[in-house]
């Protein structure tokens, strides 16, 4: 059984693998998602759930995820990433569904996990936050640069050890 450190590290590298796959070249800021899922043979559908709880759902037989139009742009790019990450890290068969609550009652607390390990890893980085930490540790501002919430970027520094 894998420690959760050694998961984590798995997720990590998964994420820039994805990321190196698909941009050979420089990997410009915010992560263009389309580029991502169109290397992935995923197509995004935006539109209303009937359960105003979802913010998001990931079909692998179809291979499309589903966001809800509801939600302002960087909650909408995490959660892509999120189901995303579900794509990369999950093949559990064709007939899975994840869905993305904006409750948080989820149902596999570790795929859940496991999923936003990758949407933050994805959306933000590692080498990338260093970076530009070291130039402006400002979360705002990175927030902003990655096209991400500021809530999302205070939990990658902290994950990342870079605040307290």
């Amino acid at each position: 059984m894998m420690r959760g450190s050694d998961k984590m590290q798995l997720i990590e590298d998964k994420a820039s693998e994805s990321l190196k796959a698909v941009f050979t070249a420089n990997l410009e800021l915010p992560v263009d998602l389309k580029k991502v899922l169109s290397h992935f043979g995923l197509e995004l559908v935006i539109g209303s759930f009937e359960d105003k709880n979802i913010a998001g759902a990931y079909m692998r037989a179809e291979k499309k995820i589903y966001v809800s139009k509801d939600n302002p742009y960087n909650r909408t790019a995490f959660t892509i990433a999120h189901e995303l990450g579900h794509h990369v890290l999950h093949n559990k068969g064709e007939e899975v569904l994840y869905r993305r609550n904006t409750d948080f009652g989820e149902v596999n607390a570790q795929d859940e996990a496991e999923a936003n390990w990758f949407a933050a890893a994805l959306l933000m980085p590692k080498d990338k936050i260093f970076h530009l930490w070291s130039i402006t540790q400002n979360l705002e501002k990175m927030a902003t640069i990655f096209g991400v919430s500021s809530s999302a970027m205070f939990w990658r520094l902290k994950n990342l050890k870079l605040i307290s």
